[in-house]
């Protein structure tokens, strides 16, 4: 295991689309930064360094760039054939999955801790850090939650090993089934349930909120987890099965 993990480190921090995905979702926030600070001095705005942190990130499209890198990252060996030749230097399937998702989780807290850095340094710089109040626990709750979304882009990029199609479905994939959901609740009108308050979208929306209930944080974080392990489940079962 320390050896195949060695191994995707050492590509990992010479991987070109990972300094690239990094700088661009940390460049989406300067730029939120800039526009929101267009609004300073105006009645109503409340935001500062913490505040501003705390939203990185939906303003640095995290989900959509952690989803095209662990895409880029994970495929580049499947793409270019080379897998069998990893397998043949004495890794087992088993260690290649866990290597590389160990990999691709820790760029993606790399990429989180970039945008969290990057914010709350712009928005200190233009508007003072502010108190912390309940941001602190918003930017941890959130990684998290998104470590959630981690595991499925993960475990969509080992199944289908095709660059195109893994950026496609991770992009897509959370989207439809929101909507799916939204639609079984408007079909079921169930009372006092909803199925699309227990996908990780809505665990999100709690996770950002400062005023959410500690009960309804503990449910999205604990279900956040176990989504992701269902999903890394699903991908190591398949994986096994996959002929390279």
């Amino acid at each position: 295991m320390n050896r195949i993990l060695k191994f995707e480190l050492y590509k990992l921090f010479r991987q070109k689309s990972f300094y690239v995905c990094t700088v661009i979702t940390a460049a989406l926030i300067f730029i939120s930064a800039l526009s929101t600070n267009t609004l300073s001095g105006t009645e109503g705005f409340d935001t500062a360094g913490w505040k501003f942190a705390a939203n990185a990130p939906g303003n640095g499209q995290f989900q959509l760039m952690i989803s095209i890198f662990t895409a880029l990252f994970i495929c580049e060996d499947f793409d270019q054939n080379t897998m069998k030749n990893i397998i043949s230097k004495g890794y087992g399937r088993e260690s290649i999955y866990i290597g590389k998702y160990i990999t691709s989780f820790i760029s993606a807290v790399i990429m989180y801790a970039a945008d969290i850095i990057t914010a709350f340094a712009v928005g200190t710089a233009l508007w003072g850090s502010g108190e912390a109040d309940g941001y602190i626990r918003i930017i941890f709750t959130q990684l998290l939650v998104l470590m959630g979304y981690h595991a499925f882009f993960y475990a969509v990029s080992i199944i289908l090993g095709k660059t195109g199609s893994a950026i496609a479905v991770s992009i897509v994939g959370p989207m439809m089934i929101s909507l799916v959901l939204a639609l079984g609740d408007t079909l079921l009108k169930l009372k006092g349930f909803k199925f699309s308050n227990y996908w990780i979208d809505k665990f999100m929306q709690i996770a950002s909120d400062t005023s959410a209930a500690s009960g309804k944080l503990i449910v999205a974080v604990i279900l956040s987890v176990v989504y992701g392990a269902v999903f890394l489940a699903a991908g190591f079962t398949l994986n096994r099965k996959k002929q390279f």
